[in-house]
């Protein structure tokens, strides 16, 4: 068994009005156990984080405040697979997964889903690769419908050593009833790229005819010897509790992980050097990260990201933007207990700036500057979340931390804005 595991509990107390008092969960996990060499296998991914029901009131992660606005999303996912030969050139891959999401206090975002799929390609690789897919999707929403999703789809690739260039083509049929009441058949078909002209960059270029319309995929992959940057833009089918992965460390632990690339290979360790700088410096993770809003259908989403992460002798700087754009599918049918009941799209955008510097060994000083803004057609679906924030963390010894700190924000809504200051410290210990 491989994989990894990281927990937090963190207890909110307040000193007048002790009814705000909450604890607040948050998990990242995903195990993979080989259970006959070679053969079968189970994966176990799971993820606790706070969530928004909404994507016009207060958003989690900036004000210290209690909102109701703001909820737990967990999620679990279990993948039994099989892999193996079928004769000597063809190798398969087959595997069911099962997906449970649950909102906490609300039944908006809680769903099922049930994910059937077989591999078919080449038992080597090759200068010239195939493959065949078939996947089978069944989702039910609980505040929203069930759906069901087939593809049966081939493709083509062709690597182009002289160019560093890996080519690809593919084309199959999808039977979905996800734009409409009653299955339809819609032709698929697609090309793409990726051009890794050294290990420090790679891009990728994808096109995809679906039923809702062309989806693509554009990445940019460059690092230095100090800094990471990718830029991408997207367009795809969307079918998350809150529209995002859940999945897996977080925005920045990847961005490092990335730039540690030339110094430690080895995936395992440069793991634990990733963490350690991260912890050194003060630097969360997951920090970056959307936490998205509760929806009760897959929606069709066009996103673009650009992330930058600088390692400097005694410091490290994280900047993140991203801008997503959220559309109904379709002729899908309209769903009167999320966002999407009153506007057409949902647009938001999400800035976050943090510059740490490291005081001693064991001590550093963090400022981080954040930004949330979304709306809809209507006047009264906008919010607007600022705030600045300074922070000093310091390690008592390996398992203990402290921090403390000031920060400010401002919320503006179309109902209630509020401006609030705050003073915090706050005592952590690793198990």
């Amino acid at each position: 068994m491989r994989g990894f595991l990281s927990y937090g509990l963190t207890a909110n107390l307040y000193a007048r009005n002790s009814d705000h008092n909450s604890n607040q969960n948050t998990l990242s996990a995903s195990f993979d156990a080989e259970v006959i060499d070679g053969r079968a296998f189970v994966g176990v991914s799971a993820s606790i984080d706070q969530t928004a029901r909404s994507a016009f009131g207060p958003q989690p992660g900036l004000s210290g405040l209690p909102s109701t606005n703001v909820t737990e999303l967990r999620t679990l996912t279990v993948t039994p697979r099989f892999n193996g030969p079928l004769g000597p050139v063809v190798a398969y891959t087959a595997g069911l997964g099962y997906t449970i999401s649950d909102a906490g206090s609300t039944s908006q975002g809680d769903s099922t889903s049930l994910n059937g799929f077989v591999h078919l390609g080449p038992a080597s690789p090759g200068v010239v690769g195939w493959a065949v897919d078939l996947t089978s999707t069944r989702t039910d929403f609980d505040a929203g419908r069930t759906t069901v999703d087939n593809r049966l789809m081939g493709s083509l690739s062709r690597r182009i050593d002289a160019l560093d260039l890996l080519v690809n083509i593919s084309g199959g049929a999808e039977g979905t009833d996800l734009a409409s009441f009653q299955k339809a058949r819609y032709w698929n078909y697609g090309i793409g790229a990726t051009w890794a002209p050294s290990p420090r960059t790679k891009l990728v270029a994808n096109l995809d005819e679906r039923f809702f319309g062309r989806a693509h995929e554009f990445r940019v992959e460059h690092r230095t010897a100090l800094t990471t940057w990718t830029i991408s833009d997207t367009r795809s089918l969307n079918s998350s509790a809150n529209g995002i992965s859940t999945f897996g460390p977080g925005p920045t632990f990847d961005l490092y992980f990335a730039q540690f690339a030339a110094i430690e290979p080895d995936p395992a360790k440069r793991t634990d050097l990733v963490n350690g700088y991260l912890k050194a410096n003060g630097l969360s993770a997951s920090s970056g990260a959307d936490s998205g809003y509760l929806r009760s259908a897959e929606t069709v989403m066009r996103a673009q990201n650009v992330s930058v992460a600088y390692r400097g002798l005694r410091g490290a700087v994280v900047l993140a933007m991203h801008r997503s754009v959220d559309v109904p599918i379709q002729g899908a049918p309209s769903l009167p207990s999320d966002d999407f009941a009153n506007t057409s799209n949902v647009v938001s955008d999400n800035v976050s700036l943090n510059v740490s510097h490291r005081l001693t060994p064991t001590s550093s000083a963090n400022l981080t500057f954040s930004y949330q803004q979304s709306h809809g057609d209507q006047p009264t679906q906008y919010s607007n979340q600022r705030e600045v924030r300074l922070q000093y963390v310091a390690a008592l010894n390996d398992s203990s931390s402290v921090t403390a700190g000031a920060r400010r924000a401002l919320y503006k809504t179309y109902q209630t804005p509020y401006n609030e200051s705050a003073a915090f410290a706050t005592f952590g210990h690793r198990f």
